[in-house]
Parts: structure tokens; sequence; C-alpha cells
């Protein structure tokens, strides 16, 4: 006496029933359907992994290269000396604003990591006086 999986309802007897009367449920899946569902979930969590891990060596990449670039002493100088001027020419909230305004772009999908790493590797060059 079979009964439907998903809603428990008793199936006909004698009959070569693939879906069930109440519910519509796929009672005996071909063994391609399950190998293929099985496969489409597989298939999206191994893209997920490989984006995932891809993003990762392109983070430490950039990260890499940017601690090891090499500053010229009289450029970080000078980027020190226009940061000086600004600061006490300027208030606060042009400052953070100014900071803000810069910072924004890197959320741009692809072009703002760019943005990011060069405006990063600033900071690094102030940094290393």
């Amino acid at each position: 006496m079979p009964f439907c999986p998903k809603c428990g309802m008793r199936l006909p007897e004698g009959e070569d029933v693939r879906f069930c009367p109440n519910c519509g449920a796929l009672l005996y899946p071909q063994a391609g359907q399950v190998k293929a569902q099985k496969k489409g979930k597989t298939g999206i969590l191994s893209r997920r992994i490989t984006v995932v891990a891809i993003v990762f060596v392109l983070v430490v990449m950039t990260t890499f290269i940017g601690t090891m670039s090499k500053i010229d002493p009289s450029e970080a100088t000078t980027v020190v000396e226009e940061i000086d001027k600004s600061i006490q020419t300027s208030s606060v909230e042009s400052f953070f604003g100014h900071n803000l305004m810069l910072t924004l772009p890197m959320f741009i999908p692809f072009l703002g990591t760019f943005w990011g790493f060069s405006y990063y590797t600033t900071l690094l060059q102030v940094s290393q006086l």
C-alpha cells in the first residue's frame, strides 16, 4: 500500500503512478533527474568557492604589491607638506567630507578596486615617513 512521501495520501494500487493525484509530487524520480539536481547544487557551490578564492588571492596580491612599493623620500615629504597645509587651512567638516568623497568610489564594482589601491598606496607613502 504505497503513500505519497510529500502529502501522505494513499496512492491507487496496481497502477503505474508517477505523480501524486493529490499534491502532484513526483513519486519516482528518474535516476538522471536526481543526479542533475545534485550536480546543479554542487556546481553553484564550486563556482562560489572559486570566486571567493580568486578574490582572496587578488586582495592578498594587491596588499603585497602595495607594501613592497618603494617611495622616494622627497616625494613623501612633499605629500606630507601638502597635507599639513590643507589641514591648517581647512575645517573638520571639509576634511571628513573630502575623505568621504575619496572613499565612495571604492564601492563601484571592479573600478573601485583600482581607485582604492591608488588611495591606499598614497596613504602608505605618508605613513612611511
